[in-house]
């Protein structure tokens, strides 16, 4: 090996060794030789890489981009969540995080290098602004998202109440511009039970310790009818309180906090539930974290259909690790499990799939889809009754 090779390979295991270290000293400290070996095959293959890229490539790369570029990929293949960010945007980095959901009233993730929303706020400025959950953001604040780190993306959307972003968005093939203006009003969420073709049909906005107690107080109202929770689009929220929201219908076990095969905590019920009729759970593809908590525990309960659509996957705790380059690494630390200790790190499946025949463009898409959902409902209902029947005659 040349001086000049030798140096570059210090160079890049300079660069990469504190990533993958850092966060991961437990991980390494007992891991066996065969697994260790791994770890130095796969640098060689790394530097090799960088080196010929380097050495070939058409116009000579900034080793600086080309470096927070692997990090950023590194990070990305762990999930959606997990992320680098570089010493000189750490110290922001977790308040622009939380700003940049309250502002655009969006989730907005990369995974696999698309960024596309994945849940929106009912009443919050991405809705306003006409963008629709699906839509894969090309543009943001006219710069590509392609390679547009995730710390970026937090910077841009938690600028001050009043900016206006424009935002690129490829919906159906076509792409579009909307205007994004940053703003943390609300429109008032209303927990309320309301009939609902004999139904007592209940739209939860957020999963919270007050969500609990306003369920807990909407129940008695409830009846002999069966109860229609309405959770979609619901994405983040307090995964206690899920299981404190799960305990007003189950009792026993709820689930864990899990990572690398140990348990970090305990959730269970020794109490009397609030209700014990039947239960339908109307989900789709943004229910995400707490509200999986709750589709995962009442899953397990008697008289209980799930609705709708395959959750996303992803009921985890993000920890963080301070690189000795002064960056973060960012990434699930743990993942939360319902009653059977199976974590959550995959969609749940509904009991009966809804499929969406109605695009985000038509007018009162959402309710057309609940009332979609609900004749499929009845539907399987009628056809499990005739079943019955068949058996009993």
């Amino acid at each position: 090996m040349t001086k000049s090779r030798l140096a570059f390979l210090i160079a890049s295991c300079l660069v990469v060794v504190p990533l993958l270290s850092s966060g991961f000293a437990r991980a390494s400290a007992s891991a066996n030789g065969e697994e260790k070996d791994s770890l130095f095959k796969y640098l060689s293959v790394f530097t090799e890489v960088l080196s010929m890229v380097r050495q070939a490539y058409v116009e000579e790369p900034d080793l600086r981009v080309l470096m927070s570029g692997a990090l950023d990929g590194a990070a990305d293949a762990l999930d959606p969540f997990s992320a680098y960010v570089p010493a000189e945007h750490a110290k922001n980095y977790v308040a622009n995080r939380e700003a940049s959901r309250e502002l655009s009233g969006m989730l907005l993730l990369k995974d696999r290098g698309v960024a596309w929303i994945v849940a929106l706020d009912q009443g919050g400025p991405a809705a306003k602004a006409g963008l629709r959950q699906g839509d894969i953001i090309s543009d943001l604040a006219e710069v590509s998202t392609r390679s547009m780190p995730t710390w970026r993306i937090h910077q841009i959307l938690s600028q001050k109440e009043g900016t206006t972003i424009k935002v690129a968005a490829v919906r159906s093939s076509d792409e579009e511009t909307f205007e994004l203006v940053l703003d943390r009003e609300r429109p008032e969420s209303v927990t309320e039970i309301v009939d609902r073709e004999g139904m007592a049909y209940l739209r939860l906005s957020e999963i919270t310790t007050t969500t609990v107690g306003q369920v807990r107080a909407q129940l008695p109202t409830v009846g002999e009818r069966t109860l229609f929770l309405d959770v979609r689009g619901i994405a983040g929220g307090d995964e206690a309180a899920a299981y404190s929201l799960a305990a007003l219908f189950h009792r026993g076990k709820l689930g864990e906090l899990r990572a690398r095969g140990e348990v970090l905590d305990e959730y269970k019920n020794d109490v009397a539930t609030s209700f014990d009729g039947e239960v339908v759970l109307l989900q789709d593809r943004s229910s995400l974290g707490a509200v999986e908590i709750f589709s995962a525990v009442l899953k397990e309960r008697d008289n209980v259909t799930l609705l709708g659509e395959r959750t996303f996957g992803h009921a985890g705790r993000l920890g963080q690790e301070r690189l000795s380059t002064g960056g973060i690494l960012e990434f699930t630390l743990a993942y939360y499990t319902g009653p059977l200790g199976e974590p959550i790190d995959e969609g749940i499946k509904p009991d009966l799939r809804v499929r969406r025949r109605f695009t985000a463009e038509e007018e009162n898409a959402e309710e057309l889809y609940l009332q979609h959902a609900i004749e499929e409902l009845r539907e399987s209902q009628a056809s499990d009754e005739t079943k019955e029947e068949a058996v009993a005659g």
